[in-house]
């Protein structure tokens, strides 16, 4: 399955040891990645509590290069903040084509455009529902 793949930047950062087993791990889950690495931070908490519009246009922006790749079944993050953050925004931008179209004519300038729908699953939900965990048994020598 191929995915556009948002690691987030603490995992990159603080928690580097998440975005190397994920890197590692992928290969044996037939996970190819795709990684956003134009992508920004969610402006989880920080960004958020401060200016609600700016952290959508970033995550609108991160959507649009996840719609740009090519094959890609869905996007997919390592982080939970990451995915709440992401999952809040995708809300806000899908329920209002108004405001949809306001963070657009942000990131236009980069010839991005967030479309309405997007499939943002975390890793966790992808292993669950993606690949489930029958075939994940499967796949190990010892149950789960």
């Amino acid at each position: 399955m191929k995915v556009a793949y948002w690691p987030g930047c603490v995992s990159r950062g603080f928690t580097p040891e998440l975005h190397g087993s994920m890197a590692q791990g992928a290969p044996l889950l037939d996970l190819e990645l795709v990684e956003l690495d134009r992508a920004c931070c969610t402006g989880a908490g920080v960004i958020a509590e401060h200016n609600q519009e700016l952290a959508d246009t970033l995550n609108a922006r991160t959507f649009a290069l996840a719609q740009q790749v090519e094959g890609a079944d869905l996007m997919m993050n390592i982080c939970s903040t990451c995915q709440g953050a992401q999952s809040e925004c995708q809300e806000r931008l899908d329920a209002n084509a108004e405001y949809r179209a306001h963070v657009n004519g942000t990131i236009a300038g980069e010839g991005l455009t967030y479309e309405q729908g997007i499939v943002n699953k975390n890793f966790l939900w992808v292993l669950v529902a993606e690949i489930g965990l029958d075939e994940l048994r499967s796949r190990v020598k010892r149950p789960l």
